[in-house]
């Protein structure tokens, strides 16, 4: 998927109902964390990363090797603790 077809995914994803994003993968570059950045603040999208760990050779990125979530991100868990008490 390019880049120019994202924004249109987000959008569409925000008004399903969708709250928050994958902004980091094993894969990526720093470019395209910035750029998935800016597009979950854009769309008010909470922030994820995942560490596309699937297996040794598959794939393959150290677990617990991925950067952290940008500071300009809200992380998904920022408010479990207020969900978790709103569904009790």
């Amino acid at each position: 998927m390019g880049t120019k077809l994202y924004p249109s995914l987000f959008a569409e994803f925000q008004e399903c109902g969708g709250t928050g994003v994958e902004i980091i993968s094993g894969s990526q570059d720093l470019s395209q964390t910035k750029y998935f950045t800016n597009l979950a603040n854009e769309f008010g999208l909470l922030a994820s990363c995942g560490s596309d760990f699937h297996g040794p050779g598959i794939s393959f990125r150290e677990m617990g090797q991925n950067r952290p979530l940008p500071s300009d991100c809200i992380p998904v868990w920022y408010n479990w603790h207020e969900l978790h008490e709103s569904i009790q």
